[in-house]
């Protein structure tokens, strides 16, 4: 702070940037350096104007650059576009991602990834499906689960795939000094602990807020290979996220409903515009290896009810 008062005082004599009253009751009210810095007036001469921006912009990178040191002995980290891990679903959205805040590893981002969305109030149908055929899916395929920390849904499925020790990934729509849901942050040591990690574009102490979902919603589809959409009613969340798959053009597969039950009217729309109707654990592997260019499962009537053959090139 010392150079600091030196540095401004030289350049008020040469320039007369504030009155010496003014400069001595700076001095008395002991300002902050930010204070001191931000006190310059705007209109100045380039030398003036040059060290006004050029020290603020360093302070800002210095407690940027601490506050960050501290994070990374939690495992928070920030990567950017151009960085190794920076995932490219994100560079080739219309609005990327400025920068990204981590918790965990990014390594799962390099394995095939299978997006589950759907109803933050399931339906006892739904919970008994993805208990028994998402649950079997995961354990014979084992893919990173992207989801969104939602309940619901969105944390049934990252708690399925910690139950089968598959990575999971949850893109939080605050930053990671406010998780939302604030319970999700009881969930952060068992998905860094399995190679997951939770994902945040915003910074550190964002609270969540209502725009955050949608935004969140188009990163989810982004990063996932494919998507699969448990349960979603006609004007819902879920639905944005499909639409958003819809134009990324991520496969997207929907698991069918009664017409007469309107917790099914969005995934209904969906499947009559071309999704992938998802029945059992058995069509999801298809959709999954057939989307992967992985060797097909296909059905048979038989006493082998699953048979591997190669995918035809």
């Amino acid at each position: 702070m010392k150079y600091l008062e030196v540095k401004l005082s030289q350049l008020n004599q040469k320039y007369k940037l504030w009155s010496a009253e003014t400069f001595k009751e700076f001095v008395r009210r002991k300002l902050s350096e930010r204070e001191w810095v931000e006190s310059i007036p705007s209109v100045v001469l380039p030398e003036v104007a040059n060290f006004r921006e050029h020290y603020l912009a360093s302070k800002e990178r210095f407690f940027l650059e601490k506050e960050l040191s501290l994070l990374s002995q939690k495992g928070i980290s920030m990567i950017y576009p151009g960085h190794s891990d920076f995932p490219e679903e994100f560079v080739r959205l219309a609005q990327p991602p400025l920068a990204l805040t981590c918790w965990g590893s990014l390594n799962c981002l390099r394995s095939s990834r299978v997006g589950v969305v759907g109803s933050r109030e399931p339906s006892h149908e739904s919970k008994l499906w993805m208990e028994e055929e998402l649950s079997e899916f995961l354990a014979v395929e084992k893919p990173v689960v992207v989801s969104g920390a939602a309940r619901g849904v969105d944390q049934m499925a990252h708690s399925l795939a910690l139950r089968e020790g598959v990575p999971t990934v949850a893109l939080i729509p605050s930053g990671f000094h406010e998780i939302y849901p604030s319970s999700f942050q009881e969930w952060v040591p068992a998905i860094t602990e399995v190679g997951g990690c939770l994902i945040s574009e915003y910074g550190l102490n964002v609270k969540m807020r209502k725009n955050h979902f949608v935004e969140r919603n188009r990163l989810i589809s982004a990063l996932s290979n494919l998507l699969l959409l448990v349960e979603a009613r006609k004007k819902s969340g879920t639905l944005i996220t499909a639409k958003y798959a819809i134009e990324q053009h991520v496969p997207l597969g929907v698991l069918p409903g009664h017409p007469m039950n309107p917790r099914f009217s969005g995934s209904l729309e969906l499947l009559a515009e071309g999704a992938a109707l998802i029945r059992d654990a058995l069509d999801l592997k298809i959709f999954y290896r057939s989307e992967m260019g992985l060797d097909l499962v296909v059905r048979e009537q038989s006493a082998s009810p699953e048979v591997v053959v190669p995918l035809k090139s």
